[in-house]
């Protein structure tokens, strides 16, 4: 939940720095607009407006204001509409041009008649920006830039990573940095393996990896088969270098985590190659496949029933056969039962964030969440850290549930929607557009809470729901 004793601590003197901001942006506009109000109404009168020129400057910089503050409210609810503020500057340019006219052909005083208009338009445009980013209207659509110092220090290497950024649409400077890294390394093995003239005589296969680096592909799924076609190892993870996609590892099923030494440090189940075959429950030992020990007791098992079976055959009863067929289904773990504590991608990001919040006090933010999963060996799809925009959508629900899971802690059954709600609403959890939690948003989403409260209680009873 975001309650205040979860907020990152500097937000209150934030919030007094922008309460400050407005007061000397509106002081600003104040100033202006009285400045320029008897220089525009002599013009007007010098026209022929005869007494409309008492309200006509009035009317152009109440328009100016009320176009402002309707663009920035648009933008805020994520529905901006670019003509309002372009309107609002011709507004801004015009009063500039009707005071620069009375002091003209004074270029002093046309400069001074501009000076306070444009800090007024500095600062509107700033509180946009703002307020953009806020309404995460920039954030999914927000590419990063290259750092000024690289293009000064490696103009042209940078102008090629930046293209590439632009190509594939790359938004992280961090994540193209990775792949830039992760190319020089690879081109360096191959220089050490096929000395300078490295790409006449380097395989096609070795050089396929760096062709398809261009268009975005990761040298971690390509690069060991490429150092394979070379005659080179590929390096682990562990090196730092060419980290490679993780393989595709059997895992054990969510109610067999609760043995200990079964689960890592955070809870989740260990690939189930990293165990012992003795720990390991019977379907993911067969779906692993047998030993070399077991293969040769199966067959010498198979023999000797074989025979038994020839010298006791005989006809079977039907008590038997019922017998039987009642002890059949008993083999085999149900599985309604470790469907529903199987443990989600999103429970895992559920859980690392919150043990980020209980280690540092308050909610991460989705950047924050991504380094974070990244640090406790939690990647995305392509072994790359797991992208922001994919974490922003879970983020809502996150809070939601922990209001919900501590309402549904007190009670043996599920607790009122309405309750939760108003809860959600009164810790200041809103929707899209900044609406209310309503129950009728709750009651698609508590099937989903259930299952990821009784996951979460059957993989590790310590965890906190």
């Amino acid at each position: 939940m975001t309650t205040a004793a979860h907020r990152h601590p500097g937000r209150r003197p934030s919030r007094l720095l922008i309460a400050a901001v407005a007061a000397t942006t509106s002081a600003v506009a104040g100033i202006g607009f009285t400045g320029s109000y008897a220089a525009v109404r002599e013009l007007a009168i010098k026209k022929g407006f005869g007494n409309f020129s008492y309200v006509f400057p009035i009317g152009i910089d109440a328009g100016i204001c009320v176009l402002l503050a309707l663009d920035l409210l648009l933008t805020w609810i994520r529905i901006p509409l670019p003509l309002l503020r372009q309107t609002a500057w011709l507004l801004t340019a015009a009063t500039i041009a009707f005071n620069g006219a009375a002091a003209w052909p004074d270029p002093l005083g046309v400069g001074m008649h501009a000076v306070i208009p444009v800090l007024f338009v500095v600062a509107v445009e700033a509180a946009r920006h703002a307020i953009g980013r806020i309404a995460d209207i920039t954030a999914d659509k927000h590419m990063e830039g290259v750092r000024i110092t690289r293009w000064l220090l490696s103009p042209v290497p940078t102008f090629l990573l930046w293209r590439r950024m632009k190509l594939w649409e790359l938004r992280s400077y961090d994540q193209v940095i990775k792949l830039e890294q992760e190319r020089l390394v690879y081109q360096a093995r191959l220089r050490s393996r096929f000395g300078r003239a490295w790409r006449r005589k380097a395989p096609v296969e070795s050089l396929m990896p760096l062709r398809l680096a261009r268009y975005g592909v990761p040298l971690a799924k390509t690069a060991p088969a490429g150092l394979a076609a070379a005659g080179q190892q590929a390096p682990t993870a562990a090196g730092g270098r060419l980290p490679q996609a993780p393989p595709a590892t059997a895992t054990l099923p969510a109610h067999s985590h609760r043995r200990e030494g079964t689960s890592n440090s955070h809870g989740l189940p260990k690939p189930a190659a990293d165990l012992p075959r003795h720990e390991l429950p019977r379907s993911t030992s067969a779906a692993l496949g047998p030993t070399a020990k077991d293969t040769g007791f199966l067959r010498s098992k198979q023999a000797e029933n074989d025979l038994r079976g020839k010298a006791t055959a005989g006809p079977r009863t039907a008590a038997a056969d019922t017998q039987h067929r009642q002890r059949a289904p008993s083999a085999q773990p149900s599985a309604a039962s470790t469907q529903g504590s199987a443990l989600t991608v999103v429970d895992r990001y559920f859980l690392a964030w919150t043990q980020y919040r209980r280690e540092h006090g308050w909610e991460p933010s989705v950047e924050e969440l991504s380094r974070y999963l990244d640090t406790k060996g939690t990647p995305g799809r392509k072994g790359t850290p797991v992208s922001p925009s994919a974490l922003r959508r879970y983020t809502l629900g996150f809070r939601i549930y922990t209001v919900w899971a501590q309402h549904r802690e007190r009670t043996t059954n599920p607790p009122p929607l309405d309750v939760v709600a108003r809860d959600c609403t009164a810790q200041g959890i809103t929707g899209q557009y900044n609406k209310p939690i309503t129950t009728a948003y709750l009651t698609g989403k508590v099937a989903d809470f259930e299952r990821r409260r009784n996951a979460l209680a059957a993989t590790s009873p310590s965890t906190p729901t």
